[in-house]
Parts: structure tokens; sequence; C-alpha cells
């Protein structure tokens, strides 16, 4: 089974949009770092879930997605300087995947912020064996 799992992500300032990754640019050195601190471990929670889907003997290709690396905490796979609005991501996460989702069984699109857990995609998978 082969699944594409894409994380949209996004980090700074954001005038269209208050979320825990989005943040004033008037934040003191020592606020900001915190804040990316725990955007990170959030992150890398999402990212290790959808990683551990490989137990179940899933071919996992891993996607991470955002408008550039100086909106970003992590290198990104997938980049979209052209975006002027972070709170359009998504769809275009979402297109891309469309574009390439046709050689996967499954095409998952997470939030930087939300774990997935194995046994829940294992249901998933079970279900669709069955109905």
């Amino acid at each position: 089974m082969k699944v594409l799992a894409c994380i949209p992500h996004f980090f700074g300032p954001n005038p269209k949009f208050s979320g825990g990754s989005s943040h004033r640019a008037t934040l003191s050195g020592a606020q900001l770092a915190a804040i990316k601190d725990r955007r990170t471990t959030y992150l890398n929670r999402t990212r290790d879930s959808l990683s551990a889907l490989q137990t179940l003997g899933a071919e996992v290709t891993l996607r991470l997605c955002g408008v550039s690396e100086q909106r970003s905490l992590v290198p990104l796979d997938w980049s979209f300087p052209d975006l002027e609005n972070p709170t359009l991501l998504v769809y275009e996460v979402l297109e891309r995947m469309a574009g390439e989702g046709l050689s996967y069984d499954y095409a998952l699109c997470v939030e930087d912020d939300v774990i997935l857990p194995a046994e829940t995609f294992e249901r998933i998978v079970e279900f669709d064996r069955t109905s």
C-alpha cells in the first residue's frame, strides 16, 4: 500500500489569520523562541505519526509543504512562493496532491499540529476493504 502524506505548514506573521503558527511581528525574542519550540514539537509529532504508518506495511511518501523556507520552521519538500495568503496553503497542497496522488492508494493532508494514530488509519483501511 502506497500513501502520500502531506503536511501544510506555515510559521510567521499573518494578517489574514491568527493561529498557532502565526504570530505578531512585535514579539520579543524569548516569546518567539518559545512559540517556535512549541510549534516545532507539534510539527515533529505530526510527522512522526505519519511516518509510523509504515508499521502497517505502508510505503509512506511524506511531503512537508509551505509557502517558503523563510516562513517555515523546517525544510520544505513542496513550496508555493507565489502564494500571498498563507490561509490558502492547504488548497494549493490539495491541488498538487490531486496531480500526484494517482500513483498512491491513499492521499492524506494533515495539519501541522494533528496526530494521526496508526490504529486510526488501520481502521480506515479496514473500512475500505469491507465497504
